[in-house]
């Protein structure tokens, strides 16, 4: 099974025609039962951690299903957005190249020993988190870029990220659970 287990993701990357596939390399959010088609959770609930299934059809397609842990994080995090021309978006002035420099002298200081993260947070974020001292709700694989995810879940408990560019400015994440 190791050789097939291995491939899963892979597979999603690169024929997933959903875009939860090709967004987050194949990993959906922990689901409550009722949520997904019938079958597909008769067979996902029924697999241990670390088995893949066999191809699943379903009236939505077919699928290949590998279990993983159901773990959360928690993070807190430091977001420098730059300007993106998008109207819903609240105007910046902030050039990707000025954020970028802001998100790597926070990423500095934030790795000087005793520094205080949620303090640095609070200077430097622009998210909606910044007034909490960077403190995001605990949070599960799926809801994010593959690719952000990686870099977090991969963080020991007060580790800090490098700075991680997104479609809405730059991150820096410490993971604190």
């Amino acid at each position: 099974m190791g050789g097939r287990a291995a491939s899963v993701t892979v597979v999603a990357e690169r024929k997933g025609e959903l875009r939860v596939a090709q967004l987050v390399g194949g990993i959906v959010p922990i689901f409550r039962k009722g949520t997904h088609p019938a079958k597909l959770e008769e067979i996902i609930t029924g697999l241990g951690t670390g088995e893949v299934s066999d191809v699943i059809e379903t009236e939505t397609g077919f699928h290949l299903v590998k279990r993983l842990p159901a773990r959360r994080i928690q993070v807190r995090q430091i977001l420098v957005e730059f300007e993106i021309p998008d109207e819903t978006k609240k105007p910046l002035k902030r050039t990707r190249e000025e954020a970028l420099a802001r998100a790597e002298q926070a990423h500095r200081r934030a790795q000087e020993p005793g520094s205080d993260f949620a303090a640095l947070a609070a200077e430097y974020s622009d998210g909606p988190a910044a007034n909490r001292g960077g403190l995001v709700d605990p949070f599960g694989r799926g809801l994010r870029s593959y690719r952000f995810e990686e870099a977090i879940f991969a963080l020991q408990i007060g580790g800090i990220s490098g700075v991680i560019e997104t479609e809405v400015g730059f991150f820096i994440m410490k993971r604190i659970r």
